[in-house]
């Protein structure tokens, strides 16, 4: 079983700062588009939101805390969204590529 004290795989890259600064729109549109993973199964598109992904992080840190995998739901919650979302986002460029041939 894994720990809360696993590092993430992936490197946190879903999360955009936002500045005070005049390209503050563009931080926004980034952030925006983050916001969504699409992914083209069959001709249908897919769209897996951030925020469902964190909810469904949340769920299962609840089972890992109540079967003793974990003490820390909060911390084993955030490294699963953070990682869930990191190979979402691996997934979505590989289908890009293979689309691209």
């Amino acid at each position: 079983m894994p720990s809360n004290n696993i590092p993430s795989q992936f490197p946190n890259n879903g999360n955009l700062p936002l500045s005070n600064s005049a390209s503050n729109k563009n931080n926004i549109s980034a952030n925006a588009q983050t916001a969504a993973i699409i992914f083209d199964i069959k001709k249908k598109k897919l769209k897996v939101t951030r925020s469902k992904i964190k909810d469904i992080a949340k769920g299962l840190a609840e089972i890992a805390q109540n079967i003793g995998s974990t003490n820390d739901r909060q911390e084993y919650a955030k490294l699963l969204e953070e990682d869930i979302w990191e190979g979402l986002k691996i997934a979505q460029k590989r289908q890009e590529n293979k689309s691209s041939y």
